[in-house]
């Protein structure tokens, strides 16, 4: 089975042209299709407490 993790990290929205390219392709991917968008929904960071984690 096809997978397809497609990120759009583009602050312009429909601006970009790597989302609309991207965009294209993931409309006739055959396959499952998992979408984030960055822009949209920022991934949070985290600081390490544990000084042994670093």
């Amino acid at each position: 089975m096809s997978y397809l993790l497609h990120i759009d990290a583009s602050s312009l929205d429909s601006g970009s042209f790597s989302r609309q390219v991207a965009t294209s392709f993931r409309d006739t991917w055959g396959g499952d299709v998992t979408y984030r968008n960055l822009a949209a929904a920022p991934v949070t960071f985290f600081v390490a407490l544990d000084p042994v984690v670093m």
